[in-house]
Parts: C-alpha cells; structure tokens; sequence
C-alpha cells in the first residue's frame, strides 16, 4: 500500500511539472514571436535609429534584456526537459513497481483464498474427528457400565452359589443323618421280624405250649414294629422330597454356571468347584443308597422288603 501511494504522488507531480514544462514553452514560444516582431520592427525603422540615438539605446537594452531573458528561459526549458525525462523514467519505473506489486498482491490473495479453504477443511476435519471421538466415549462409557452391571451379576451369582452350596451341604448332612436313622429302624425292624419268624416258628413246634400271655406279647410287638415301619415309609417319603430338592438345586447351580461363563471371565473357578463339590456330594448319596438297600437283599424273605425295594428303586432314578 506505500508503494501504491508514493506510485499516485509520484504520478500527480509528474503530471504537475509537464503541465508547467508546457505553459514554460508557450510563454517561450509567446516572447521568441515578441522578440521577432521587435527586430522587424528595428529593420523596418532603420533610419530613425540614424537619426534618434536615444531611441536606440533604449531598444538595445531592451533587446539585450529580452534575449538575456529569453535564454534563461531556454536554459530553464533545457533543465525541466531534462527532470521531465527523468520523471518520466521513475514514471515508468513507479508503474512497472505498481505492476509487479499488485501482481504479488493477486498472488498473496490466491494463497490467503487457498489458506482459508486448507483451513475451513481444517476445521470440517476437527470436527468430524471431535464428533468420532465423543461417539467413541460413549460407547467406552456403555461398555463400561455394562461391564460393571456384569460384575456386579456375576458377584450377586456367586455369592447365591455359596449360599446354595452351604444349603446343599446342610441338605447332605440332614439326608445322611436320616439315612442312618433309617438303616438303624430297618435294622431293627429286620431284627424283630426274625424275631418274631423265629417266634412263630417255636409256636408251630410248641403250639399246644405257647402260652396266652406270651402271644399278647408278640402282637404288642408286632404293632410296635408296625409302628415303626410307618415311621420309617414316613421319613424315607421325606428323603425322596429332599432328594427333589437337591436335584433342583443342581440343575440351578449347572444354569447358573453356564450364566457366569457367558456373561463375565470373573473368578470362573468358583461355580466348578461348586459343580465337583455337588457331584461329590452326588457320590455320597449313591454310596449311601446302596449302603440302605443292602439289608434288604440279605433277607429277600422278609414281608417289608417290596417296600424297600420300591422306595431304593425311587432313590436310584432320582439320583
């Protein structure tokens, strides 16, 4: 912008010193036609500078003066020719300088027009990026908060395991606890009916022996014995209801495995060790089972039997 107001000053003084150089040359031109029309005039009167010398000196002066004059003019005319010229040169020189800068200010404005566009993609590039990375947070922060709700699951899920577990156990105890009560009142029930086998079998050898009082006694026992064999059909009923029980229970822990599996890798030891455990447990009720159908089989004779060997029939299914 300097150089393109110093080029318009430069201009309006050249511009002012060629009007001047031209109104120097008309008066040039207007004192050269006065100076010609005074020597015409001194030729055509010749004579009367012969006769009037006064008259003549004082028209030399003033000729000498015009022609001093009219060559300060012409040295004058001379020198602002010569500073026209060489305005005229720094003329030429300001507008090539005044072309070249507004050709570099067309190429600064094409750069600045190219940078706006680089830095308008700029900013459509941040912004898609800042867009892509916000979506990306929030996926993180769902994934997270899933992941969290998982763990919490998978916590809430093991700590119901080693609730079951603890229940499973107690359930064991209670059936192996009852187990041997009934092992126990079969004994004892096998006990008196050969008891009473033997019994009714001295009475057909001494039936006219036997003594009333003695077959009182025998009844009384039978009906004690009776007793106790309900007793035990009741509480064999109620190990086949826990044995119910424990089946649920297993199938539940097997489900919940696999849940824990699926949802989460958090502790995946635990509902295994849970499974092996049931199934030990499992082992111990078979073990069992067998252990209570083997008085049976040694007396096949006994009226009681077909009771116990339907009620071991129903335990071994279930296990």
């Amino acid at each position: 912008m300097a150089r393109k107001t110093f080029s318009a000053n430069d201009r309006r003084s050249l511009t002012y010193s060629s009007v001047c150089a031209e109104s120097f040359t008309d008066s040039m031109s207007d004192n050269g036609e006065k100076l010609l029309l005074v020597e015409s005039d001194m030729r055509k009167f010749g004579g009367w500078e012969i006769n009037e010398d006064t008259g003549t000196d004082t028209m030399n002066a003033e000729v000498e003066a015009l022609v001093q004059k009219n060559s300060a003019l012409e040295n004058k005319l001379a020198k602002m020719e010569a500073d026209k010229l060489e305005l005229e040169m720094d003329l030429n020189e300001c507008q090539k300088q005044l072309e070249a800068s507004q050709s570099l200010v067309k190429e600064v404005e094409l750069e600045v027009i190219e940078l706006q566009t680089q830095l308008s993609l700029a900013n459509k590039s941040n912004e898609e990026a800042y867009e892509e990375l916000k979506a990306a947070q929030t996926k993180n922060e769902k994934a997270e908060s899933k992941l969290r709700a998982a763990q919490t699951e998978a916590e809430e899920l093991i700590s119901k395991i080693g609730s079951l577990e603890e229940e499973i156990e107690k359930e064991q105890a209670l059936s192996a606890e009852n187990l041997a009560k009934c092992e126990k009142l079969e004994d004892e029930l096998l006990r008196m009916k050969q008891e009473t086998q033997l019994q009714q079998d001295t009475e057909i050898l001494h039936r006219e022996g036997v003594d009333t009082e003695l077959m009182f006694k025998q009844e009384k026992e039978l009906a004690l014995a009776a007793s106790r064999f309900s007793e035990c059909r009741k509480t064999i009923e109620s190990l086949g209801q826990q044995l119910k029980s424990l089946a649920t229970l297993e199938d539940f822990l097997l489900d919940s495995e696999n849940n824990v599996e699926l949802t989460s890798d958090v502790t995946p030891q635990g509902p295994q060790d849970g499974g092996e455990q049931f199934k030990l447990h499992n082992s111990d009720l078979s073990s069992l089972e067998r252990d209570s159908e083997s008085p049976a089989s040694l007396n096949p004779s006994i009226s009681f039997g077909k009771n116990h060997f339907s009620f071991g029939r129903f335990y071994s299914t279930k296990a």
